[in-house]
């Protein structure tokens, strides 16, 4: 959001209102979001009741159970459309305001800031935008809402450091593939001023600085530059609702060993994460050359932990990438029956792909009785990788080009094991091939190399019995 002078002098803006909702995101109520989405698209309700039943998973339940109908995730684009949308209602209302001339207005998800002439409109805005949220189950958060005059009011409209970032990554291409390598080191000697005397040793970082630092990330990470890597390793620690953005931008530096010690410190050493941090670490850690035949225990401890199912869900993912013994398939054969969540059974199911014939044959039967539909589309996927070839090999073309998290991509390619099929056969031990020779890890490699070996046998066998040669 950037506004200039000229602007406010244009409108004759003399006081700001500047608005903020206590845990926005945290607060929405599903029941009113369901209500405002009906409204804009009435024709969409089996839709609008999918994307409900999905937002109200993400609901942490209480000891008893009973999950709150409100929040929703952040950090997503369509959590920000949602979260737009959801206060459109309190457009309405100000865009009332704003027609006979009182006052203008600019909105950008909760981010509320209006302008007025005088000080008795500024003052009204303020306890109408509170009736407002009311009305929508939200709260101001009254110790951040201000009315600010004069000079202070181009100090809260925009910040001059974002301001000369934004202008280095606008001149350089969208494209990040056709940035010039001279254009790459004059966007890193630009900004290491601003980084230096602003980022660089900051203790902590504040409310504007946040802001600023995360405009540098994107930057850096579009130009290539580790400049920032050290500064993130201390922000999973301080700053942890960075934590998203800052595992982005140290993707591209997994090869650096305070990268690696970084994050099986975060992961598995003494220090306590909080469980959305498990979601942006972990699959960081499968596309590292961090992950080690050592974590295969911790993983399967931190399963046992009370975690967001999301969270665990992404520990046992990980497992994908090892080899497990009967033993471990005994332990997750256990954690299946205990676990209540259905997305965290699927993962489960998708290791025992992994399992020797007759005891993933025992676990699949002994469980077919699920009744979670998630489960159950889990199992329809597992079928058609391994009996439909026609549905299998566009499904494998596009994950093989598409996935770069080896976990995920070693489910798809299990379940097509299954196959007969003699093109599914070689696709997978192409797709396996590639993948082993790329691999960040010597246990991801291993593992490829596992598939690729499988892949080949089994396509042995299949041409053994039937030697009759595969349509190309």
């Amino acid at each position: 959001m950037r506004i200039s002078k000229t602007w406010i002098f244009r409108q004759a803006v003399s006081f700001l209102v500047e608005s903020d909702i206590t845990a926005y995101f945290e607060n929405i109520s599903h029941p009113l979001l369901a209500d405002v989405l009906r409204q804009h698209a009435p024709q969409q309700l089996r839709l609008i009741n999918l994307l409900m039943e999905m937002i109200s998973t993400w609901a942490t339940p209480s000891f008893w159970g009973v999950r709150p109908q409100r929040g929703i995730p952040q950090g997503n684009d369509v959590s920000s459309w949602l979260g737009t949308l959801y206060l459109v209602q309190m457009d309405i209302e100000l865009l009332k305001l704003q027609r006979r001339g009182l006052i203008e207005f600019i909105r950008y998800v909760d981010d509320i800031k209006v302008f007025a002439k005088d000080y008795r409109t500024a003052r009204r805005v303020v306890l109408l935008i509170n009736q407002l949220l009311r009305r929508m189950h939200l709260n101001m958060q009254t110790s951040k809402t201000d009315i600010f005059q004069g000079e202070d009011i181009q100090k809260h409209l925009g910040d001059e450091r974002v301001e000369r970032v934004t202008e280095i990554l606008e001149g350089l291409p969208e494209d990040d593939a056709k940035i010039t390598q001279p254009q790459r080191q004059d966007a890193i000697s630009k900004v290491q001023p601003v980084f230096d005397a602003h980022l660089r040793k900051a203790s902590t970082l504040q409310k504007g600085d946040i802001r600023l630092f995360k405009r540098v990330l994107t930057l850096l990470r579009k130009a290539g530059s580790p400049m920032a890597a050290e500064l993130c390793l201390s922000r999973i620690w301080d700053q942890p609702a960075l934590t998203d953005k800052i595992t982005r931008y140290l993707s591209l530096w997994t090869d650096r060993d305070d990268v690696r010690q970084m994050l099986n410190k975060a992961l598995f050493g003494d220090g306590e994460l909080f469980d959305t941090q498990y979601l942006s670490l972990l699959p960081l850690l499968r596309q590292s050359g961090a992950i080690a035949m050592d974590h295969r225990t911790r993983l399967l401890r931190l399963t046992r932990r009370e975690l967001h199912w999301a969270a665990k869900a992404e520990a046992l993912l990980t497992l994908m990438i090892f080899p497990l013994e009967e033993k471990h398939f005994e332990q997750l054969r256990r954690a299946y029956d205990r676990e209540a969540s259905p997305y965290v059974k699927k993962v489960i199911l998708a290791l025992f792909l992994k399992a020797p014939f007759r005891v993933k044959q025992r676990a699949f039967k002994e469980t077919i009785t699920e009744p979670e539909e998630e489960t159950n589309r889990l199992r329809k996927f597992l079928w058609s990788m391994g009996n439909n070839p026609e549905k299998c090999k566009p499904t494998l073309k596009t994950v093989g080009k598409v996935e770069r998290d080896p976990a995920r991509l070693l489910v798809s390619l299990h379940a097509a094991l299954q196959s007969r099929d003699k093109n599914v056969l070689r696709q997978v031990k192409q797709i396996a091939d590639v993948r082993e020779a790329d691999a960040a890890s010597e246990l991801v490699r291993l593992s490829f190399a596992a598939v690729a070996k499988a892949g080949e046998a089994t396509l042995a066998g299949v041409t053994k019995q039937n030697p009759k040669r595969a349509t190309p």
